[in-house]
């Protein structure tokens, strides 16, 4: 028997398999097992011919199992992670092998501020990672390396605009959690957090969320448009629309937009309830008032800025001046005497943080774990509240945290660049960043020996002026394209001259926008050392881990002797082994 997170498996004498529990989706059929194993939400299972077999719910289930994995006699389940034990058979890769590996200098010129991973190849489709991810703090990084293969590059890491710190553990249920949909995604204008789940507007004006959706709360309504600003309570969403409409989903009391709101000029969001700052400056609020959150004084035409918290609310007046309203259990509300000249606010759970013009951050509120123990002399351009942290952004562009951060919201990297917002959660942190350089692509189309149009198939984005745009191929010449730049990307490839004779579609190669990163590799060379015990044909084949295998050489005859190469060095890559094709 095998007890997992949530779920319960059985391997009958027979072989055959009894689960029951969550994931219910058990495979139906599994004869011949001979070993089980169960994690969270995934499971594992050993054949009696030695391959293995996972299954259950994807968001928790491990990387694919490794190709070729065989002669396994026992496995093992962690929480995301699966264990094999494989027993050592006599193969090619096994049999004695002699490598001297020689000295490789790496060096990258990287834009600075994003991440970034070492990777090596052989033959230049098959890349493995060298080491972890890294934030490049200097324009040039190098590597010494004692390496083999073909080539070195950099990657840069583009997961999207929107970096998550902190918090993330996900209810094993996952019709509770709503994935991250942010990933990869280049047209993000403004975020908001909220204590558990997140939300983004879109250059289109969609809205974008994820994280806990135990309410719905990240379930957007599916025909939502025209968004210009979002703000998230505990259980709830808010959505503020161009026409000045404002749009809720999630929990019940603070979703109830009052009848006939409108002429909306921004909105916040507390645990349990909601606000509106209207266009003449007059604000609506609705939601929990156990704590008389929504007593809202009459202040009309004098807010320009407010904010919800856990169970109060805190309004920024056009005199720079702050009113505090609610919960006071904790001085959350007790507003330092004399306090004024500031310009923005930020609200966390139990504290508050204010910014004055030139740049000097000032905080009350609970302090308990040291969320307004401002920093001495830090100048920010702007700030962010959580649960029991604090954060802003400096003008020189790093952010800057301080307070409990058990989570690791505080766990920042000073290296992080092109900071466009920073927004805070109880237990995380929100960074939107301008996107990455990416390199455009485009397909030419040909009629009659002609070029006479180019279709943009990847845009790119970070072009600073027109590219230039190389042809080749086809069988043609003459053809001339000229890239148009809107906004930094590729919006159109207008054909100049169609040149002549053009039997087939020619290649586009648009220039990259810069700002992308170039790496160069000294290569030493190495010799790799085989025993062959039968004629036939090999193929060299080198891993980093007995598990992925990539390509060291062509197909070759062999006679029984010794097969030795040359590689150009560029990886740290030990493993070597020939397989026979025939």
């Amino acid at each position: 028997i095998a007890a997992g997170e949530n779920q319960t498996l059985a391997l009958k004498a027979d072989g055959s398999l009894v689960a029951w529990g969550f994931p219910p989706d058990t495979p139906i059929g599994f004869k011949g097992l001979t070993g089980i194993a169960a994690g969270m939400g995934h499971n594992v299972a050993l054949r009696s011919d030695g391959t293995v077999a996972q299954w259950g719910d994807e968001f928790y289930r491990p990387i694919p199992i490794p190709w070729g994995l065989r002669n396994v006699i026992a496995v093992f389940e962690g929480r995301f992670q699966s264990f094999a034990i494989r027993k050592i058979v006599d193969s090619a890769a096994t049999k004695p092998i002699t490598v001297s590996p020689k000295r490789v200098s790496v060096s990258a010129s990287l834009p600075v501020g994003r991440k970034y991973q070492l990777e090596s190849s052989f033959d230049g489709q098959k890349w493995i990672p060298i080491g972890a991810e890294f934030y490049a703090s200097d324009p040039i990084r190098e590597w010494e390396l004692d390496a083999t293969g073909s080539g070195s590059r950099v990657k840069m890491i583009d997961r999207g605009p929107v970096i998550g710190l902190g918090y993330y553990d996900p209810y094993p249920r996952s019709e509770f959690w709503k994935r991250p949909a942010a990933a990869g995604r280049r047209d993000i204008v403004s975020i908001a957090a909220g204590p558990d789940h997140n939300l983004a507007v879109t250059a289109a004006g969609r809205v974008i969320a994820w994280g806990w959706n135990y309410n719905g709360q990240a379930e957007v309504p599916a025909n939502l448009t025209d968004v210009k600003m979002v703000a998230g309570g505990l259980e709830h969403s808010l959505a503020l629309k161009n026409d000045g409409t404002v749009v809720a989903w999630g929990g019940n009391s603070p979703r109830e937009v009052p009848y006939g709101l409108k002429n909306v000029a921004a909105i916040a969001a507390g645990t349990f309830h909601s606000l509106a700052l209207k266009t003449d400056g007059s604000v609506i609020s609705w939601g929990d008032n156990s704590f008389g959150q929504l007593s809202v004084p009459e202040l009309k035409g004098r807010v320009v800025a407010f904010g919800g918290g856990a169970s109060h609310s805190v309004l920024l007046l056009n005199d720079g001046t702050v009113r505090a309203i609610g919960d006071n259990r904790v001085g959350q509300t007790d507003v330092p005497e004399g306090l004024g000249g500031l310009v923005a606010i930020a609200v966390g759970s139990y504290h508050t943080l204010g910014l004055r013009p030139d740049g000097e951050v000032v905080a009350w509120g609970y302090n308990g774990w040291g969320a307004t123990n401002v920093p001495p002399g830090l100048r920010a351009v702007s700030i962010a509240a959580g649960g029991d942290y604090s954060a802003a952004l400096t003008k020189e562009g790093t952010i800057v945290s301080w307070g409990q951060g058990r989570f690791r919201e505080t766990d920042l990297r000073s290296e992080i660049a092109d900071i466009v917002q920073i927004a805070g959660g109880v237990r995380h942190l929100l960074v939107l960043q301008k996107p990455p350089p990416l390199q455009a692509a485009a397909r030419a189309v040909v009629a009659g020996g002609r070029l006479t149009r180019v279709e943009v198939t990847n845009p790119g984005y970070g072009y600073l002026q027109s590219p230039s745009v190389a042809i080749s191929g086809g069988g043609g010449q003459g053809a001339e394209v000229h890239a148009a730049v809107v906004d930094g990307i590729i919006q159109r490839v207008n054909v100049k001259h169609p040149g002549e004779g053009y039997q087939a579609e020619p290649n586009l190669l648009i220039a990259s926008p810069g700002g992308l990163p170039s790496v160069r590799t000294d290569l030493n060379m190495i010799q790799v050392v085989l025993p062959i015990h039968e004629i036939g044909e090999y193929q060299l084949e080198a891993s980093s881990d007995f598990i992925n295998w990539v390509q060291g050489s062509i197909p070759f005859e062999a006679a029984v002797g010794q097969y030795a190469c040359d590689l150009s060095v560029g990886q740290d890559i030990r493993l070597f082994r020939l397989k026979r094709l025939r």
